[in-house]
């Protein structure tokens, strides 16, 4: 049986009462404490496999039962770990990130299953012909707006991340 997904959850203060929420969005403020409560879960989940979409259902279940406000997901979750891999030829690299791209792009379209008011997390992109790991972050209001990129990139066992993508600016 593959382990099962981690879920931590912990309320946290991330904003002052009566000043602009996290993104513009206003959970139910605590007047009393000076700080608005905002329920985060951090996960990790299965990397590439076919146990993700079981994680998948288990985070979203996991994710509306605990009324999250903010999901933090783990670096560039929806395809396998390219870095993990020596690159191998240019093409071969290219195809490969590519199909991660494509990956990214469906299962950030199913973000809204979370439930969360904002999720964030990391993807392949290719901006101006460079192969990038750019940040974002999800609102139903404005979709997944870009945040940076990925500006450290390690080149050793299980991270050849800069023989795979770009450093950012």
């Amino acid at each position: 049986m593959p382990p099962a997904p981690l879920f931590c959850h912990r309320p946290a203060e991330l904003a002052p009462a009566g000043g602009t929420g996290f993104l513009g969005v206003e959970p139910e403020a605590e007047p009393e404490r000076g700080r608005t409560p905002v329920r985060v879960t951090v996960c990790e989940l299965p990397n590439g496999s076919e146990a993700f979409q079981s994680a998948w259902d288990r985070l979203c279940a996991h994710t509306a039962g605990a009324s999250t406000d903010l999901v933090l997901l783990p670096e560039m979750p929806f395809a396998p770990w390219l870095a993990g891999d020596r690159p191998g030829p240019e093409a071969d690299v290219a195809q490969r990130w590519a199909r991660a791209v494509e990956d990214h792009e469906r299962w950030i379209g199913r973000l809204g299953d979370l439930e969360a008011v904002v999720v964030s997390g990391t993807r392949p992109v290719v901006l101006g012909g460079r192969r990038l790991n750019q940040a974002f972050v999800w609102t139903r209001a404005s979709g997944a707006v870009p945040l940076h990129e990925k500006r450290y990139l390690p080149e050793e066992e299980g991270f050849w991340e800069a023989g795979w993508y770009d450093r950012g600016d």
